[in-house]
Parts: structure tokens; C-alpha cells; sequence
């Protein structure tokens, strides 16, 4: 009996067609690249006079590399219930923003057309009522060979001014699935 088995890919640059495995840490940047120096790609905090700072979006999907025996579905994302900053004076100043798609498109730090549904009052929490379901190309609905993808998860932070400056928390976020 064989157990399915799935790499994480961030993708990027045009149509979100260069994929790099990123089961470490996707990060958010302010670069359409992966790399994990948040320092030297940091997503900065706007003046009072300034519109809230994005990152890039960030395109995650999943890659079947040891198919399962019969097939994998029901596949969802969520995250954490509480942003780093979110119950601190002013509060709120850090969102993350998310959503799917079947079609790659490339990475903006403008306002995202796609995410568009904050994370952590819509998808969070072990309760999967709350989580956000993730397509499966080529739409069928499952996935039961080596080389089938998900849709794509498109994630962007938004920093508003009076963020707390610094490092960013680590925030973990789950992907599941069913396997038959």
C-alpha cells in the first residue's frame, strides 16, 4: 500500500511558471522570487501619507511525486486565527490575504485581484468549515497520478502604516487532503 506524497512548489515570474520546491519557507517579499532573506526583501512599513505595502503574491501549489493507491481529494488550505500584530495597539496593521486559481498568472505587489479574502477570519482553525478548498488540475477533482498538480494557492501580506516594525512571526499554514 503505497501513501501519496506531495511537494510544495512557491511559483514565480511569468504566469507563476518557474516553480522552486519551497516546503521550507515561502516567504513574503517584496521580489517576484523564492528565497528566504526576508531582510534584504523586506516588505517595509508606509508613511501615514501612504497606502498599505503588499508583498508580491505569493502562488503555492502542490505536485503528486508518489502517487497514492487509489486517488487524493477534498484538498484545503488553512492558517492561524491571529495575525503577529493583530491584537496589538493599533492592531490589525498585518494582513494576509488569499485565495485560489486554476491559472498562473505573474506575481504583482499591487493590490491582488486574486487574494482578495483575508486568512485569518475566513480560513483558520482546525475546523474544516473554515478551511479554503483547493481545486485540482486538470479539474477532475482528484488527483491519483505522479506529476498531477492542485490549483494554485495565492497568498500577499498587506502592512498598513503603524505595522510593528521588524521581523515578522513565523505563521504556519496546513495543507490536507483525503486519500483513498
Amino acid at each position: 500500500m503505497a501513501t501519496a506524497a506531495f511537494t510544495a512548489y512557491k511559483c514565480t515570474g511569468a504566469n507563476a511558471a518557474t516553480e522552486t520546491d519551497s516546503v521550507k519557507n515561502p516567504c513574503f517579499l517584496n521580489s517576484d522570487e523564492h528565497s528566504t532573506d526576508t531582510g534584504a526583501h523586506r516588505v517595509g512599513v508606509p508613511d501615514a501619507a501612504s497606502s498599505p505595502n503588499q508583498s508580491y503574491e505569493v502562488y503555492l501549489r502542490l505536485k503528486c511525486i508518489t502517487a497514492p493507491n487509489n486517488d487524493c481529494d477534498n484538498f484545503k488550505y488553512w492558517g492561524p486565527s491571529e495575525q503577529p500584530d493583530y491584537m496589538d495597539t493599533p492592531g490589525n496593521k498585518l494582513t494576509i490575504m488569499v485565495a485560489t486559481t486554476a491559472t498562473g498568472a505573474t506575481p504583482t505587489d499591487n493590490v491582488s485581484t486574486v487574494a482578495t479574502t483575508v486568512q485569518h477570519t475566513n480560513y483558520n482553525g482546525p475546523d474544516p468549515g473554515s478551511h479554503l478548498a483547493i481545486g485540482v488540475v486538470p479539474g477532475d477533482d482528484v488527483i491519483d497520478a505522479v506529476g498531477e498538480y492542485t490549483d494554485y494557492i495565492v497568498c500577499q501580506l498587506k502592512v498598513e502604516d503603524e505595522a510593528q516594525r521588524g521581523e515578522m512571526a513565523t505563521l504556519p499554514f496546513y495543507i490536507e487532503y483525503d486519500e483513498a
